[in-house]
Parts: structure tokens; sequence; C-alpha cells
């Protein structure tokens, strides 16, 4: 379960595009922000630094029934460092 959220939230922030602003300064006190008409002209959030979760399980057979005895969630990042 924490394996695929870890995926959705990688993948959704990754595929998030946040369109390119600029702030005009006016006359006035207020600054004003310029968003750019082409659509595709938008920068990418960086997801290198996210860590992926593994979840490691230890599944054993008690009373023909499978259980699992222990659990274990790891978070590995770029680096290949596992927490």
């Amino acid at each position: 379960m924490y394996d695929a959220v870890s995926l959705a939230v990688k993948s959704a922030l990754y595929a998030t595009q946040i369109p390119t602003i600029k702030v005009a300064t006016m006359d006035g006190d207020q600054p004003e922000l310029e968003l750019s008409d082409d659509p595709y002209d938008t920068k990418r959030l960086n997801t290198e630094n996210i860590p992926c979760v593994v979840t490691l399980m230890k599944v054993c057979l008690l009373y023909e029934q499978k259980v699992f005895r222990c659990m274990t969630i790891c978070y590995t990042s770029r680096l290949g460092t596992i927490t």
C-alpha cells in the first residue's frame, strides 16, 4: 500500500507543470504578475530527491493460511541510501 502511494505521489509531482510567471513592476505599489500565453512555456518540479518507498515482508504459513510475520518499510534515495 505504501509503495503504491509513494509511486502515485512521485508520478503526480513529476507530471505537474507550473506556468512561467514574470513579475512586472508598475508605477503603483502592487507588482503585476504576467503569465505566458504559450501553453508549453512551463517548468516541471524537480523530483530527483523524492525517496522511493520499498516494503519488505516475511510471509509464513500458519494453520494453512498465509500470514505476515513482519513488515519493514524502507525509503531509498536517488544516491542509493536506505533510511
